[in-house]
């Protein structure tokens, strides 16, 4: 508050800026206020979504380990994209190297083809109630 004997003194021009710097500070003191007030809701909303995210995560459980990729795995990936890409540009594919299959032997096919008869062959002999053979039996 401003003294009496000191408001006798100035002119009503300066009275007049006094006000309008009083009135510009008070609305900047209440813009800062709200200011404030934002800021305490935003991090309100950031721990809300923190709180979230941790849920998923909670302390208790490990999270999930990313696996990685062998070399040669990750060699694979890029032909086959490159391959993609070559058939999407129609572009000539001489850059990567035929892709090579793996092949099983006839001993591994015979071994495979055996196992699926078994099974096959106990599920047949559960689904009449019959006891199956020796599953063993080759």
């Amino acid at each position: 508050m401003i003294p009496k004997q000191l408001l006798h003194r100035l002119s009503v021009r300066q009275l007049q800026d006094a006000i309008r710097q009083k009135k510009r500070l008070d609305e900047v003191s209440r813009l800062e206020r709200q200011f404030e007030r934002h800021q305490r809701e935003a991090a309100k909303l950031r721990r809300e979504i923190d709180r979230m995210m941790d849920g998923a995560h909670a302390p208790g459980r490990a999270r999930k380990r990313r696996r990685r990729l062998s070399a040669e795995a990750r060699r694979k990936l890029s032909e086959a994209a490159k391959r993609r890409w070559a058939k999407v540009k129609g572009a000539v594919q001489a850059a990567v190297r035929p892709l090579k299959r793996r092949q099983f032997s006839a001993e591994g096919l015979k071994r495979i083809a055996d196992a699926a008869r078994r099974r096959w062959e106990k599920y047949r002999a559960e689904k009449r109630g019959v006891k199956p053979k020796n599953p063993l039996r080759q």
